[in-house]
C-alpha cells in the first residue's frame, strides 16, 4: 500500500509502512517510536533544489516516525558547485544524519 502526500511546493513526501500500514505524515506523531517487528520505516522525498522552508519541514516531518532509511532523489541544489547551496542543504538534512 502507498500514499502520496501532495506538500505546498516543489517538494512530493512519499511514507510507507512495509507491513501494509502507510502513515499520513500529518499523523506521524501520533505513531512515531519504533515499528512493529518485521516492519521497515523509510521515506523518499526529491525536488528540493528550492524552497528551503518546505524542505526543512519535510524532513522534520519524516524524522518523526523515526525511518530507517531515508532516499533523496535528486534535484539537492541547483548549482553543484556552490558552497552556499551545499551548506544549507547540510543544515536542512543534518537530523537525517544523527
Amino acid at each position: 500500500m502507498r500514499r502520496n502526500v501532495a506538500l505546498p511546493g516543489p517538494a512530493l513526501l512519499v511514507l510507507c509502512l512495509l507491513a501494509s500500514t502507510c502513515v499520513d505524515p500529518h499523523q506521524a506523531e501520533t505513531q512515531g517510536g519504533p515499528p512493529a517487528p518485521g516492519t521497515l520505516r523509510f521515506a523518499v522525498y526529491g525536488d528540493t533544489r528550492d524552497g528551503h522552508d518546505i524542505h526543512q519541514d519535510v524532513v522534520d516531518k519524516v524524522m518523526t516516525f523515526s525511518p530507517a532509511l531515508v532516499l533523496q532523489t535528486g534535484d539537492l541544489v541547483h548549482h553543484g558547485d556552490s558552497l552556499e547551496e551545499w551548506q544549507t542543504f547540510d543544515r536542512i538534512t543534518a537530523a537525517r544524519k544523527a
